[in-house]
């Protein structure tokens, strides 16, 4: 009899689960909210693929920016967008060369990259301090972000990322 319980109890949770999303799904159902915003860049514009989501909780005041690694896009955090969201306003977008953003000329390092981030921000109203989450290539630019605005950090979260100085490989893998 305590074994048909245990049996049942089981079955009866598994009644109560989600149906399994898989995880590509969950990507191809992110990247289909996201839009392309138009930044004003010289000499010309720069399209950015993006998905801004406001918090489901209105008093929340927390802001995240995601920066995906190389090479990836904004889809790698289909599953954190939902779950940051709850609580906090969450900017995830593809760094320019990388998923449906442009690619433009000349060379896409940190600085630049830390620019457009900034650029991000300001396009979507994020005035405040947020906390950049960043994970591999992206959490190098979001160290160069936090470097450069420090005003606009509240914290850094870094994933699988790389310092400074690199590994004499990195060095060299960087010489033009």
């Amino acid at each position: 009899l305590h074994r048909e319980g245990r049996a049942q109890a089981g079955r009866d949770a598994e009644d109560l689960r989600e149906p399994e999303v898989s995880i590509e799904d969950e990507v191809e159902a992110t990247l289909a909210r996201a839009q392309l915003v138009e930044l004003p860049w010289s000499p010309v514009s720069l399209r950015v693929r993006c998905l801004h989501v406001l918090p489901e909780n209105p008093g929340a005041d927390r802001r995240f920016v995601l920066l995906h690694g190389n090479p990836s896009h904004l889809g790698h955090f289909a599953r954190t967008i939902p779950f940051l969201a709850k609580e906090a306003e969450v900017l995830a977008f593809d760094l320019p060369g990388f998923g449906g953003s442009d690619a433009p000329e000349g060379p896409l390092d940190l600085d630049f990259l830390a620019d457009v981030t900034l650029a991000m921000l300001d396009h979507f109203g994020m005035k405040g301090p947020v906390d950049v989450i960043g994970q591999s290539h992206g959490g190098a630019v979001a160290q160069t972000f936090l470097a450069r605005h420090p005003e606009r950090g509240r914290s850094g979260i870094l994933l699988s990322t790389m310092g400074y100085p690199a590994h004499a490989s990195m060095r060299v893998a960087m010489i033009p």
